[in-house]
């Protein structure tokens, strides 16, 4: 799918974007915001934020590589940097004829405004998403326990690795957040390179059940 306009991608970005491993056995559909995002990291490439000269993307280090080679499972990921939780339901919905073998849903704030989305997410367009997924394998994870609204399936996990394992680019951003005497790479979602494999980790240890292996 082609998303027109982004607050990263001012001429758009097209989703998924998708990380392929060895005799994969299964697809995992990962949905949300930045905590998600990969597809325009890798198109804006190397631009100007906060002063400082981004790296050419490597998804290598992001908890989505991780995943996919923990997992022996091909990741699509349809995280956009700022959505919204109807911009999220709208990507699930637009990506309907791709029947994954488990989703991940990375929620976010419930009062954001939409990016992208035609419509606001109000209990309709929530009641149209879980009918969508009632007979999926779902994951939500939260990157802030207020963030648990209106959830998918039963299988839920708050992360902290944001905080605990934080990106060089939140201290940039003056937030309070002390980093981590072990992470020595940076990456991406927010997280350090080790932020993102301690949280590849974890999802792993929850998905890996849900899975015929």
């Amino acid at each position: 799918m082609h998303i027109k306009k982004t607050w990263m991608s001012p001429n758009g970005v097209d989703l998924p974007y998708i990380i392929k491993v060895d005799n994969s056995k299964y697809k995992i559909g990962i949905f949300g915001d930045s905590f998600a995002q990969l597809a325009e990291n890798a198109q804006v490439g190397k631009k100007i934020w906060h002063g400082h000269k981004e790296p050419v993307f490597n998804h290598e280090t992001t908890w989505q590589y991780f995943l996919a080679n923990l997992l022996s499972a091909e990741t699509h990921s349809y995280g956009i940097s700022c959505a919204s939780m109807g911009d999220i339901a709208e990507t699930i919905l637009l990506s309907s004829s791709i029947i994954y073998d488990f989703y991940i849903i990375f929620h976010t704030d419930f009062t954001r405004p939409n990016l992208f989305a035609k419509n606001k997410y109000n209990v309709s367009m929530y009641k149209q998403t879980n009918n969508f997924l009632s007979d999926k394998k779902v994951l939500n994870v939260y990157w802030d326990e207020h963030h648990k609204h209106k959830s998918f399936g039963n299988l839920e996990y708050i992360t902290n690795f944001h905080v605990t394992n934080s990106n060089h680019e939140r201290l940039r951003e003056g937030l309070e957040i002390n980093p981590n005497p072990l992470d020595i790479g940076t990456s991406h979602c927010h997280m350090s390179a080790r932020g993102n494999l301690l949280l590849a980790i974890e999802l792993h240890k929850i998905i890996a059940s849900s899975l015929k292996f």
